[in-house]
């Protein structure tokens, strides 16, 4: 009987383990870099938004990185205080930080505002 629950116990923080583990992979696989403003004090992190549309075969022209769907975080001093809402492809992306008017544009039409 103590077997048993010393095996349960064993099974159960290893799945505990193993499920954290699998999280963390999939987030680092899912980043694909990161902008920081010129300050320092913001910071853009470029993630796809899955990763199941990798593991499917494309034809030549298809499937590379700037056809992939990707979610843009604006974080500042390291905490997250804005995501992107739209469908934005990798290709659409283009960084340019204002810091006189507290925006930062991460595609033509879209932009984050600044806190400072």
């Amino acid at each position: 009987m103590f077997r048993i629950k010393v095996i349960k116990i064993i099974f159960i923080t290893l799945l505990i383990f193993l499920l954290i583990a699998g999280k963390y992979i999939y987030e680092k696989m899912r980043f694909i870099s990161s902008y920081t403003s010129p300050n320092k004090k913001y910071e853009l992190v470029i993630k796809r938004t899955e990763l199941i549309s990798n593991l499917i075969p494309a034809m030549p022209g298809q499937g590379g990185l700037g056809d992939k769907f990707i979610i843009v975080i604006l974080k500042y001093k390291g905490k997250e205080i804005n995501r992107s809402q739209e469908s934005l492809l990798y290709q659409n992306l283009e960084i340019k930080w204002d810091l006189k008017q507290n925006k930062v544009y991460y595609s033509r039409p879209y932009y984050f505002y600044l806190l400072e």
